[in-house]
């Protein structure tokens, strides 16, 4: 190998959604080959229910 040769590393990342790092907890989806413009929002935060008991 030459001085000027170089190996290209590939890092192959299946299709599917990952986390935005654009939005605030929201996913877009990646083809394998390209980040999309498909995005999902996050899912919203559960709500706690207050205590029922008579404590």
């Amino acid at each position: 190998m030459n001085g000027s040769s170089f190996v290209r590393i590939a890092t192959a990342r299946p299709a599917g959604w990952y986390d935005d790092p654009k939005s605030n907890g929201g996913k877009r989806w990646f083809d394998g080959e390209r980040w999309t413009e498909l995005v999902r929002a996050p899912k919203p935060a559960k709500a706690r229910r207050g205590c029922t008991c008579d404590c």
